[in-house]
């Protein structure tokens, strides 16, 4: 479930192309831990948490990682 995929604790969210300015200021300042979490912050909308999806997806299978 991509609801329980971490997300580094230094994950620039700034960098993320599609991302909102609005939600990559909120991912900044609060900080989830989850993608279940993130998508439950008020201004993030499915759109951004898509976006983040992916991006945390490339950026494990550029480590050889799998989601956890």
């Amino acid at each position: 479930q991509h609801r329980e995929w971490s997300i580094p604790a230094d994950f620039e969210y700034a960098r993320l192309r599609g991302l909102k300015t609005e939600a990559a200021q909120i991912l900044s300042q609060r900080r989830p831990t989850s993608l279940g979490e993130a998508e439950r912050l008020t201004g993030v909308t499915p759109a951004d948490v898509a976006v983040l999806t992916v991006a945390l997806a490339r950026t494990e299978a550029a480590l050889g990682r799998g989601l956890s």
